[in-house]
């Protein structure tokens, strides 16, 4: 029902529209790309799940839209992000790939998807943690979410077509990230990490991280 209800309030752009006012019987003009990027990934999640075509191509009119935004990494032309309204972060470029890894059109979007991987790369920092915007360069934030987005459809990409550069990443990210979440817990930062750890411990089998998506959980039950 939530599914048909997005693909009944979806734009001629291909964007959902993206708050509605009910006492008032109005749609705002706000968007939030972000938001956008993640309905197309759960709108590609629900129509490969269920068989549900509609779906699929609901997700399809919105990565299109999304597309639209797609600009080169300076000097890198074989990486690229999502730039919107003055600006771009690293949990758009996330959600896209993932929205892209879900479709049932991947091959038509193969090439983009490795360039949105490649711009995910090259914003991990030494330390394993990732810069969270693109442009401007100097702004932060976002890290309870962002980076597991990322890294999350990095996974999922590896999936597809076995590029060890991103279990290279994931593996190099876990002691930040892990470290991180026990000195700040939050409950934004528990669902998309452990995601992307309960399926990178499917294909490592390192219990390491089973037993940190454990420890998230037991503090989120808990909390």
């Amino acid at each position: 029902a939530g599914g048909y209800w997005l693909a009944r309030n979806q734009n001629k752009d291909g964007s959902y529209k993206y708050l509605y006012y009910p006492d008032d019987d109005f749609y705002s003009r706000q968007n939030n790309i972000v938001r956008q990027a993640g309905t197309a990934y759960a709108m590609a999640f629900a129509g490969r799940t269920f068989g549900y075509k509609d779906f699929t191509a609901s997700s399809r009119r919105t990565i299109n839209f999304i597309l639209k935004g797609v600009k080169s990494v300076e000097g890198k032309p074989d990486s690229a992000y999502i730039y919107f309204n003055k600006g771009a972060n690293l949990g758009t470029t996330g959600l896209l790939l993932l929205a892209l890894a879900e479709s049932e059109d991947y091959k038509e979007y193969e090439a983009t998807a490795g360039k949105l991987a490649n711009a995910i790369l090259h914003l991990q920092n030494d330390d394993g943690s990732f810069r969270t915007y693109y442009e401007p360069k100097d702004k932060t934030g976002g890290e309870d979410y962002y980076p597991g987005e990322a890294m999350l459809s990095l996974v999922r990409l590896y999936r597809l077509d076995k590029d060890e550069r991103y279990l290279s990443c994931l593996k190099k990210a876990f002691p930040y990230y892990s470290a991180y979440w026990r000195k700040n817990k939050t409950t934004a930062f528990v669902p998309w990490q452990s995601s992307l750890l309960a399926e990178l411990h499917k294909i490592t089998k390192n219990k390491q991280y089973a037993d940190f998506v454990f420890e998230m959980n037991d503090w989120l039950l808990l909390k």
